[in-house]
Parts: C-alpha cells; structure tokens; sequence
C-alpha cells in the first residue's frame, strides 16, 4: 500500500545524468546559435565590407610540435603579412590557416608560398568599423576561420548525446533507482 506524504530520494546517479544532459542540451543550444552568428556575419561581410586588394608582405609555413616525440606529431599552418587600403589609409595585418596535421596540407601550403612571393596581392574584405578585420577571399591552402557547418555538427551531436543521457536518466527513475 503505497504511503502519502513521504518523498522518494533520488540516487546520486540519476541527479549527475540529469545535470550532465542538460548541461551538454544548454550548450548545444549555444553551438546552434554560434553557428547562426557566424553564417550572419559571414553574409554581413560578403554584402556590406567592401573588397580591398592586400599586398602579401611575406608568408611562412609554421611547423609546430616535435618530431621527436614517440608520436611525431607535428602542427602545420601558413603565416602571411598583408597591407591594404580601405577609405585613404593604410593598414597593416596578418592572415592564417587552421593547424593540419596533414602532410599534404603541408605540401600544398610549401607550393601556395612558393607561388605568391611578397608584392602578390589578396583579395579580402574589410570590415569598415574595424578595418584591422577582415575575410580572405583568395583561396588558400587549408582553412581558415570558424566554420559555420562545423559548429552545426558539433550542435547536433551535442544534442544526440544530451537526449540520450537524459532518456537514460528518466529511465532509471522509473525503475527504481
């Protein structure tokens, strides 16, 4: 005969499960948003910045990391200084890639170099309010910046993880735990 006026005590388990999942879900949802603000500013740049040509002033591979660790495992990326003009002025900056542990993005980046010797110019967008940001429109080798579609990835798998954890946690409530 079930008793009235008494509370169940929930198990110490459960109580984790439940903050874990949603947790991960209120971060998911901050990875969602993420990925909106930046395919907005994406879109702001491309409609509203106006384009500039940059001079390249040089380029560097950077190698980072120890090829001799057990592991060898090295970081690659590329490094360029760029001027530009945007509305009379000159403004100096630099540009990068994302780190690769691909020796082919190394190989393609060493070929990039050796193509674009300073005095090359760069097609880029500048912001107006903050002329020290900017958006390469050049290709370059490997990548660079946030990607919007990475960040919508990483939000759903957030929220696949958050919903099963919390089904798991529900789940053990109703049997008893």
């Amino acid at each position: 005969m079930p008793r009235y006026g008494t509370t169940r005590e929930d198990s110490g388990i459960i109580k984790v499960l439940y903050y874990v999942g949603f947790f991960v879900l209120f971060s998911s949802l901050g990875t969602f948003g993420s990925a909106g603000f930046l395919t907005y500013r994406a879109n702001v740049a491309q409609t509203e910045w106006p384009e500039a040509a940059a001079q390249i002033e040089d380029c560097m591979l950077g190698e980072y990391g120890s090829a001799a660790k057990a592991s060898g495992e090295m970081s690659y990326a590329l490094h360029c200084g760029v001027t530009y003009q945007l509305a009379g002025r000159s403004y100096k900056n630099s540009i990068s890639t994302n780190f690769t542990h691909s020796l082919q993005d190394r190989s393609e980046i060493q070929h990039w170099i050796a193509l674009n010797r300073p005095g090359s110019t760069l097609s880029i967008r500048v912001d107006p309010s903050y002329p020290d940001r900017l958006i390469v429109q050049s290709p370059l080798p490997g990548t660079r910046g946030d990607n919007p579609v990475d960040f919508l990835a990483a939000a759903i798998i957030m929220l696949g993880v958050s919903m099963a954890v919390l089904e798991t946690a529900r789940r053990l409530y109703r049997r008893g735990w």
